[in-house]
């Protein structure tokens, strides 16, 4: 069951912080969303509101995405 957060509370970060892996799924205007798997050990929780990861590497559409609309989905599993 997805769940869907808006703050990154104690919670959420204990969660991620116990991941190995997540997906990063930017969703251009037009076309395809896709969906690619990063290593956790990449990712900083800034703060409440705010994550970053580098957006990095050779056929690198999710850095274009991003900058195009802004939306980005991560998924970690559990």
């Amino acid at each position: 069951m997805a769940r869907f957060e808006t703050d990154l509370s104690e919670s959420p970060r204990q969660f991620i912080a116990a991941r190995h892996g997540f997906f990063n799924a930017p969703a251009p205007g037009n076309g395809r969303i896709e969906s690619s798997p990063k290593r956790r050990y990449n990712l900083r929780i800034l703060n409440n509101l705010c994550v970053a990861y580098p957006l990095a590497g050779s056929k690198n559409g999710a850095a274009a995405h991003v900058a195009e609309n802004g939306r980005l989905t991560l998924t970690f599993l559990v």
